[in-house]
């Protein structure tokens, strides 16, 4: 059911060039809790209309000098009653005068003589359709406002970013020089050094050193999260050039993918690196990792399966957090935040002592077959 509009409509403008027809009809409409203008003739009509924006206008067709088809055109010209509904009064007979109002901007038309409640339901039906449309219009112009402040801040947040980019890009960079030099310091000191416990402390300060390295590398990593649009990946084509940029030794890549593509953060080659780098550098005497497909509950699951030492059961989601775990530092942690972006999910389900196993969970909408030509 359609809730009744409340607003206080424009007064009502009448228009007819005989008296009893003007008189009877300004009655019926002003009982119905209507204001009321008056006009007997277009040009009147037309005056009126100059000095005041009427809600509604019911309009006889056949008059002197300006007939309503002529009123009708003059006044749909205006901007300013474009959305004034104009309801022609017409005699029997005048069918082809009808036509031609409505065709001119006319909204509706009621048959002399007419029944009140005929012509009260119509009026009512076209002043709250008006309203409408001028809701709708002032919500729009609203919108597009909205929208023209949200692209400027849009664009302010970028030059924001850029900007920060930038320092944050320089200052990785200075840090990562004097980083070199304080290696090579720490070199020139060990050969400096004798001592066992001399040593030792050397040995913690290099590898402090490279803690410091790996974090400042993450930061670059992590800063470029979200920043592009994500786009759609052969996932085969990932992970065979992820692989080769690895030093795999005796590892077997083994693939068992259906053909298809997802739809993921740009960054997604670096997960599947990651998956794989862990299975290989601290998967101990890891030979194979193999690579399926499920659905399930409508989601495609890739299953990145080695033949390693596996996860302990305590460590399973620590691994994903900014906890170490056998020095494997960031990387997973880095994995699950750049699959959450496109709404992801990533757990470890292997059998400790005997394999890793990552699944990764992909929602329907953002994967789809791979069109072979």
């Amino acid at each position: 059911m359609t809730p009744r509009i409340d607003i206080k409509p424009g007064p009502v403008l009448i228009v007819d060039d005989d008296v009893h027809n003007l008189q009877v009809t300004a009655q019926t409409i002003h009982q119905a809790g209507y204001d009321v203008l008056l006009a007997q003739d277009g040009l009147n009509a037309l005056e009126i209309c100059n000095s005041i924006t009427p809600g509604a206008i019911l309009l006889d067709i056949m008059m002197p000098h300006m007939n309503g088809i002529m009123v009708c055109t003059r006044l749909k010209q205006d901007e300013r009653f474009s959305s004034v509904p104009i309801i022609f009064l017409s005699a029997l007979g005048e069918e082809d005068m009808i036509q031609t109002g409505l065709s001119c901007g006319g909204a509706d038309y009621v048959c002399k003589p007419f029944q009140s409640r005929v012509l009260l339901a119509r009026l009512r039906l076209h002043m709250e359709q008006s309203v409408l449309r001028t809701l709708l219009h002032e919500k729009n112009k609203e919108l597009e406002e909205h929208n023209r402040m949200l692209q400027k801040s849009e664009q302010s947040l970028k030059h924001a970013l850029n900007k920060l980019h930038l320092l944050s890009g320089i200052t990785r960079h200075d840090i990562l020089n004097k980083i070199t030099a304080l290696n090579g310091y720490m070199c020139l000191i060990r050969e400096e050094v004798t001592s066992e416990e001399g040593i030792a402390f050397v040995r913690r300060a290099h590898e402090s050193i490279d803690v410091i390295r790996k974090q400042i590398t993450f930061t670059r990593d992590y800063q470029e999260m979200g920043i592009h649009s994500p786009g759609w990946f052969d996932i085969r084509n990932v992970l065979e050039e992820a692989f080769s940029l690895l030093d795999t030794g005796l590892v077997v890549l083994d693939i068992h993918l259906d053909p298809v593509e997802c739809y993921a953060d740009p960054l997604l080659p670096r997960v599947f690196y990651n998956l794989l780098e862990n299975s290989i550098h601290h998967g101990k005497h890891v030979t194979r990792i193999r690579v399926s497909n499920e659905i399930r509950d409508d989601r495609y699951v890739i299953i990145i399966e080695d033949d390693g030492c596996g996860i302990p059961t305590g460590e399973k989601e620590n691994i994903f957090t900014r906890k170490y775990f056998h020095n494997s530092g960031y990387g997973l942690f880095l994995s699950r935040n750049i699959l959450q972006i496109t709404g992801y999910a990533i757990i470890e389900n292997g059998e400790p002592g005997r394999s890793a196993r990552f699944e990764i969970s992909v929602p329907p909408e953002y994967y789809r077959p791979v069109i072979i030509t």
